[in-house]
């Protein structure tokens, strides 16, 4: 890369993971808190599709941020602001996931394209005149495409709102599989999105390690809340052996 886009770009041997993406995966794991209490209220066939959708929209939220995180300089102050404003973004998603078939479905919608949308807008602007605005160009043009049924069944009640999410999911998902083709660009070379194996692991594991900190909260304040009767205390027993199982 060239000019201001250079400074940008990770360099080779920096391909860890930051306190920056630690802060923004605490939102992700509040997402998936948020999805079980909804899916705990909902627990039936519809609920467990509504509850995949609404998931598997805000894993690609997740994925997509950290593959920007690896490709670029979490450091610099342009990349650090997208990433705060698509945290921002993500944890008013979380908020509303429970109800995003229901009467915040305009709300999710609306923030999942404004965030997928927004962050390839982003850096198409800033990667002008390099080579790495090609690939920036094909995830804003296919986040564009699937804008229109993510957003057409926002403005749906019903088995039409979960039909064209469906749709909307497996639209994005389906174009990373098939290299992001793109009319006249084709199909992407494999270095144009290439993530660090080491770099994705470990966010893996920070995310995952947080997420069984949640677990351990949640325990502690049951059995400070409620006493310590008998019963409560089995059950904060096989509460803690199962997150040290989750953990070994």
């Amino acid at each position: 890369m060239t000019g201001g886009a250079a400074r940008l770009v990770r360099g080779s041997d920096e391909q860890r993971a930051t306190f920056l993406d630690l802060f923004f995966d605490l939102v992700f794991v509040f997402a998936i808190f948020r999805l079980s209490q909804g899916l705990r209220e909902h627990l039936n066939w519809s609920g467990a599709f509504q509850t995949l959708v609404v998931l598997l929209a805000l894993w690609w939220v997740w994925t997509q941020s950290a593959a920007v995180a690896d490709r670029f300089d979490p450091w610099q102050p342009a990349i650090r602001r997208l990433a705060i404003g698509a945290m921002f973004g993500s944890l008013v998603l979380a908020a509303a996931a429970p109800e995003a078939f229901g009467g915040r479905g305009l709300v999710f919608a609306g923030v999942y394209v404004a965030v997928q949308v927004g962050r390839s807008l982003f850096l198409v602007v800033v990667t002008w005149g390099d080579e790495r605005q090609r690939p920036e160009m094909r995830v804003l043009f296919w986040f564009g495409v699937s804008a229109v049924p993510w957003l057409a069944g926002a403005l749906m009640q019903g088995w039409p709102r979960g039909v064209l999410w469906a749709l909307a999911v497996a639209v994005d998902y389906t174009v990373a599989r098939l290299g992001w083709r793109m009319p006249r660009l084709g199909r992407a070379g494999a270095a144009e999105f290439s993530v660090s194996g080491e770099f994705l692991a470990e966010r893996h594991r920070q995310f995952f390690i947080i997420a069984l900190g949640e677990l351990i909260l949640v325990t502690g304040l049951g059995l400070s809340s409620g006493g310590f009767e008998a019963a409560r205390g089995a059950a904060v027993v096989v509460a803690f052996a199962t997150t040290v199982l989750l953990w070994w």
